[in-house]
């Protein structure tokens, strides 16, 4: 009860749980001591929220998102326009010229590179293209370029994935 009374007095004070943990660490006292994480699974308890602790965080949420999390996005792609509604000689790998693209990250000792691989879904031939970025106007254009030198008939329809860059 002490420790939860001190770690009280200290949020209402505005320090973080990290300057508390440590705080307490630097202290010394024999069980007198709590992780910086198990004080925000108090703040966000049931306890802490009916407290109204989380109001004296830096960043006052009242739900605690995920620390390796993100929030989703949502895609611009339109439904009616998904894979499943591609015409079934597509699906079926019946005629040439029906491309499936998709990009690839590499981490390098030298940094990150990136490539957009597009294949053929008949034949199986592969075509990649080096970008300089993952933004969606240079790696379009990079496709652009790689699918050039194909006769239309050869570049019918591209199938992406939802990723932003697409």
């Amino acid at each position: 009860p002490e420790l939860k009374d001190f770690v009280i007095e200290k949020l209402h004070s505005y320090w973080s749980p990290d300057q508390i943990s440590g705080y307490l660490k630097r202290l010394g006292i024999p069980r007198f001591r709590v992780c910086m994480e198990t004080i925000y699974q108090f703040i966000y308890s049931d306890e802490g929220k009916r407290l109204g602790l989380y109001r004296y965080l830096f960043k006052s949420r009242k739900k605690r998102r995920n620390l390796y999390g993100r929030a989703p996005r949502k895609s611009r792609v339109l439904e009616h326009h998904g894979i499943a509604y591609r015409p079934m000689e597509v699906n079926e790998r019946g005629t040439f010229g029906h491309w499936e693209g998709d990009l690839m990250i590499f981490h390098m000792e030298h940094g990150k590179y990136n490539l957009t691989s597009l294949i053929e879904r008949k034949s199986r031939y592969m075509v990649l293209a080096k970008n300089d970025n993952r933004k969606p106007e240079p790696v379009m254009h990079s496709i652009a370029d790689k699918l050039k030198p194909f006769p239309n008939l050869l570049t019918q329809t591209i199938t992406f994935d939802r990723g932003f860059e697409f």
